[in-house]
């Protein structure tokens, strides 16, 4: 093809994981000259000033302060937005759409048009099923399976998650494609340990775990509170993530848990969204990363690549994904099981070697992990969907 490969990149939400996933690769994938490469997203889409890409953000917005109007606005935008995208793959004669959120609940309102269209449709698959539903769950499980059947590839993070997708959806097992996920970046933090200690009220001499990003029932925040009771070595928690709403366990319901613990004085609870600028601290302050997520948790996890990129410990359980990431465990322990026992005698395994010298090691990690080998395995896989 003697043109670049046109691409256009479908983002649906502002924010959020896989709104900084997406950034990072897109970052790597515009230094190819033969990619033309342009984004559409919202208005407010967070990194639309610090791109090296080009953003198309006609997207019809689906912030407002309101929950009731929010909500309103994100059921609208699952109708107009994907067929906005349409409209621009016409327009912009795209090669490729990627899309990078699903709009499954609307699916046969916009995909067949997509795919009347010459552009191959690939997806990437950060969370194979959905948690819950929007309106109706059979529809769009339904509609989901669909999606992912009409694509011409899907991206995803790990064997678990192929394993997943297979066992759901049945798609064409050549159209499946893994694709590492690389290293968040912080700033790094400067200062003194004192003053970070004196900042979040740590006693010098305790060891420090850190429980990072939004609490979700799924994260199992219980169970390492649980597990922390019982370590005779009396480590502190931070808690630095907003606590969900909804369904998920409320914020005084943990507060009236730590305190039937005995843990008010070791667990410290940051119930907010942690800026950039903090997070290199909280990082450089941890000896212990932990990710005590139960079993239904399928996602991929951005708290674990943050960590790799400290080259902070982590204490894990045996989620898929987690088993695919820490093999050998030179990054941290995986726990035996996801009960209260098996998380409390792995934090007792990682508080042990903490406490004797230096014994995890990541260049593995970051041989295998890197945004720059995942953006050349998308890269070759939009150039094979081309010649195809």
């Amino acid at each position: 093809m003697s043109r670049p490969l046109k691409v256009l990149v479908y983002l649906f939400f502002p924010a959020g994981g896989i709104g900084r996933y997406s950034h990072e690769v897109l970052i790597e994938l515009a230094k190819f000259e033969d990619l033309d490469i342009e984004v559409v997203c919202l208005p407010e889409f967070q990194w639309r000033d610090q791109s090296f890409y080009k953003t198309w953000p006609n997207l019809r917005s689906i912030s407002h302060p309101n929950p009731l109007v929010r909500k309103a606005r994100f059921l609208i935008g699952q109708w107009v937005n994907p067929r906005r995208l349409v409209r621009r793959a016409r327009d912009f004669d795209a090669d490729i759409v990627h899309i990078c959120q699903i709009n499954h609940l609307t699916r046969p309102w916009w995909m067949p048009k997509l795919l009347e269209s010459k552009a191959r449709v690939v997806a990437t698959a950060h969370d194979v099923k959905r948690a819950k539903a929007i309106l109706c769950r059979p529809w769009e499980v339904a509609q989901l399976k669909r999606f992912y059947h009409a694509c011409d590839a899907i991206f995803v993070h790990g064997h678990a998650q192929e394993s997943e997708l297979m066992e759901f959806a049945r798609p064409d097992h050549a159209c499946i494609v893994e694709v590492p996920f690389g290293p968040y970046a912080y700033p790094e933090y400067t200062g003194r340990m004192r003053e970070l200690r004196e900042r979040y009220g740590i006693p010098d001499e305790r060891r420090v775990l850190l429980f990072f990003g939004n609490v979700r029932d799924d994260k199992n925040l219980q169970g390492i509170l649980t597990a922390l009771a019982e370590q005779p070595s009396a480590p502190h928690l931070i808690v630095a993530g907003q606590f969900g709403g909804g369904h998920h366990r409320s914020l005084d319901s943990y507060t009236r848990h730590i305190q039937d613990l005995g843990l008010a004085e070791r667990v410290h609870i940051l119930n907010r969204f942690i800026p950039d600028e903090e997070v290199g601290g909280l990082f450089k302050l941890a000896d212990c990363i932990v990710l005590s997520y139960r079993e239904d948790f399928t996602s991929q996890s951005g708290v674990l690549h943050v960590a790799a990129a400290f080259e902070c410990p982590v204490l894990c359980t045996p989620t898929e994904i987690f088993r695919d990431t820490l093999q050998g465990g030179s990054m941290g322990e995986l726990c035996h099981g996801f009960d209260d026992d098996a998380l409390s005698e792995g934090l007792a395994r990682v508080l042990h070697r903490l406490g004797n010298g230096p014994s995890f090691r990541f260049d593995g990690y970051r041989e295998q992990h890197s945004w720059a080998r995942n953006a050349a395995i998308t890269r070759e896989t939009y150039q094979a969907l081309a010649r195809e």
